[in-house]
């Protein structure tokens, strides 16, 4: 199953075909385990939530952050103790503005995950029915009414009306 062109490129007949799947059936449930057992659930792999002391210390991994802690010892070393305590105050303040950010950038990851909807209408076999959005497999063909939120990656090939927010991201 190697792909020549990126999906957005292919035609519909062709991401079809690449997908072994069909616009009027989706696909065989047969096949849709086969796909779910071999490449797994339509999920985001959660990483454990890391505290604020990780996002705080991983602050200091930056190039220039070390050239201000060196000139912050060069500083007291020369006997400049005023320049050395604020510079040591630029960098403890840098890092937890850093910190904090990427603590809520991730708080709001979580939350917009939480908001994914937990099931979807997809055909298989012939027949519509609602799956649970992690058992969504490439190839199931979904399908989607006014003010339904899309599961997971997909290629629109029959669309009316067709509307976009995006808010959210």
């Amino acid at each position: 199953m190697k792909q020549e062109k990126p999906f957005w490129k292919q035609t519909e007949q062709e991401v079809l075909d690449f997908f072994s799947s069909s616009i009027e059936t989706g696909l065989d449930s047969k096949e849709a385990n086969l796909r779910l057992e071999k490449l797994g659930k339509n999920l985001i792999t959660k990483k454990p939530r890391r505290s604020f002391l990780s996002f705080f210390v991983s602050q200091f991994t930056d190039l220039i952050t070390w050239l201000l802690i060196v000139a912050c010892f060069v500083s007291l070393f020369i006997g400049n103790t005023i320049d050395c305590f604020i510079i040591a105050a630029i960098i403890i303040f840098n890092a937890l503005i850093g910190a904090f950010q990427e603590y809520k950038a991730e708080c709001s990851l979580e939350s917009l995950q939480t908001l994914a909807q937990s099931t979807v209408r997809t055909l298989r076999a012939g027949v519509l029915q609602r799956i649970d959005n992690q058992l969504l497999v490439p190839g199931d063909i979904i399908v989607l009414s006014a003010g339904e939120k899309v599961a997971s990656d997909a290629r629109i090939l029959e669309t009316s009306h067709l509307s976009v927010d995006e808010s959210l991201l």
